[in-house]
């Protein structure tokens, strides 16, 4: 039981040590100017992840939140900005022996979400995030996404 709650420490620890790591990655064209960007619409409307439905939803609603927060609204028929969501995951187990004949099983989800911002006139790509995710269950997945939706909030609109 010892051996068990040290091993659950240990990965609550390494878990939040990846969250706080610099796991996001922001491009910009730097000869645009972002104030003249109000509306945007999604690229593709169907969700093609390797993720369980609720968590690919969950994600779509922190983009879409943040994009809210920045001062952009939804707008299908005429957007300023096409928006890309790009969800590339998959199952990772990792077995630690422990020194134990009965080896233990942890099953996590790790993968990249690409957010893309496009100039719906030109079609040029002006903004992208990549963000590193790895996490456990949907309750961790919350945290995580706060976390690096917090620091893209400090690199959009670019200054």
């Amino acid at each position: 039981m010892k051996r068990f709650s040290v091993l659950l420490f240990v990965s609550v620890f390494i878990t939040l040590f990846e969250a706080a790591c610099s796991s996001v990655h922001v491009h910009f064209a730097k000869d645009i100017n972002f104030d003249q960007y109000h509306s945007y619409a999604y690229v593709g409307r169907k969700l093609k992840s390797s993720l369980p439905m609720t968590d690919a939803r969950q994600i779509v609603r922190n983009v879409d939140r943040f994009l809210r927060e920045r001062g952009l609204e939804p707008n299908e028929q005429n957007p300023d900005l096409l928006v890309e969501l790009n969800m590339k995951f998959h199952k990772r187990v990792d077995v630690y022996h422990a020194n134990s004949p009965w080896p233990r099983q942890y099953q996590s989800r790790e993968g990249n979400i690409t957010i893309t911002l496009k100039d719906a006139k030109t079609h040029r790509s002006i903004w992208w995030a990549d963000m590193y995710i790895r996490y456990h269950n949907p309750k961790e997945l919350a945290r995580i996404l706060q976390i690096r939706f917090e620091k893209l909030a400090k690199r959009y609109p670019p200054k």
